[in-house]
């Protein structure tokens, strides 16, 4: 399973650091990129819920895990072979249904686990995912370097095609117990505020992060004069340091400061990050450490806003409520690439990055007041 989870989150971030750059030299326009970035959160907004609750009540994780790596081939496959703008909207979106199926992959994997063990088992998987991520976006750097954007989609399906392979033998304990959860069950766990306050920063958080870091900071970057390899560079010191703040929001901070305070913080150092992105873009090193800062800021905001959740929600609600969550983020991630478009296409880079910083700032604002500590 550990293989599987890697080889799958290699290919979904292999060509992360090129597809902004990528895009525009196909011929798409500004707001045509912020679709496609966001495509791959609104197709995990759609259709995680109903996977979740599939895969409860069938009791058939495994299924999905399948599935999901064989989207993810096809994915990779329709980036490599279609040089269409509207084609890599489509094959994106794509990618963002395969990685729908990521909750039936961290389901499944804390099967093999006591239940007491439970928090260790997710950690395991969440170290995977981490992994897989850096080694996609630093080789994504390298490789595109070498041999040009087009080389990294070539990763991405023969990553996939491996993951899909192995992925049939995946176990899964035949004795699952299903569960009966209604949709009203889950809507009024959705509705509950120790669930929704959270989902609603982590919808302003994702907003940012994929107009930002996963969204056009690749196209200011090369604008700068940055190389490929140079991108691949900044994105892995972004998740270096995103592993990093995941693990000081615990134990090291947690000793000092509630919920809110850390939460806070999470979000002042994202809005730094954007603050001093397009200053960073002609200085590769001062580029690394801003965006080193805003990783460390991700890890924060997104692990205590999980954290949050699981502690606020009763027992035998709290995977439903980490679904809602989950799935809910997705608005982000899709309609702030889209209006981040829209503002780069009438104003400038530097525009949306200060509207970016603002809401950083806000939400950092209401996060200290607010929260419960």
């Amino acid at each position: 399973m550990n293989i599987t989870v890697i080889l799958f989150w290699i290919s979904l971030y292999v060509y992360v650091p090129i597809l902004t750059p990528y895009s525009q030299d196909i011929g798409a326009g500004v707001q045509l990129i912020g679709m496609i970035i966001g495509s791959y959160g609104f197709t995990q907004m759609l259709v995680r819920i109903p996977i979740g609750v599939i895969c409860d009540r069938t009791g058939k994780k495994k299924n999905f895990v399948i599935i999901g790596c064989a989207l993810l081939f096809l994915s990779g496959l329709g980036l490599y072979l279609f040089k269409n703008p509207i084609l890599v909207l489509v094959f994106r979106g794509l990618g963002g249904v395969a990685a729908g199926t990521w909750v039936s992959f961290t389901v499944l994997y804390t099967e093999y686990f006591k239940e007491d063990q439970s928090a260790s088992s997710m950690g395991n998987i969440l170290a995977c995912n981490s992994f897989g991520n850096l080694l996609g976006v630093f080789f994504g750097g390298v490789i595109s370097q070498s041999y040009g954007y087009a080389s990294t989609f070539i990763v991405a399906f023969i990553t996939a095609g491996l993951a899909f392979i192995i992925s049939f033998f995946v176990y899964e304990n035949p004795n699952y117990i299903k569960s009966d959860v209604s949709t009203k069950e889950v809507i009024n766990i959705g509705l509950n505020k120790n669930v929704l306050i959270p989902s609603v920063l982590a919808i302003f958080m994702q907003a940012i992060i994929f107009s930002s870091m996963f969204g056009y900071s690749p196209a200011v970057n090369k604008l700068g004069g940055m190389t490929s390899f140079q991108l691949g560079l900044v994105s892995t010191f972004f998740l270096i340091t995103k592993i990093g703040g995941s693990k000081i929001s615990g134990v090291q901070l947690g000793a000092k400061y509630g919920f809110g305070k850390r939460i806070s913080i999470g979000f002042t150092l994202i809005g730094i990050m954007t603050m001093f992105t397009v200053m960073s873009s002609s200085n590769p090193i001062f580029s690394y450490l801003v965006h080193a800062i805003g990783g460390c800021g991700y890890g924060i905001a997104i692990s205590l806003l999980m954290s949050y959740i699981v502690s606020e929600t009763e027992k035998g609600k709290k995977t439903i409520a980490m679904g809602f969550f989950q799935s809910i983020y997705g608005i982000g991630m899709f309609v702030g690439p889209v209006i981040s478009g829209y503002f780069i296409n009438w104003f400038s880079y530097g525009f949306n990055y200060m509207i970016l910083t603002l809401l950083a700032l806000i939400c950092a604002t209401y996060s200290f007041l607010f929260v419960k500590s």
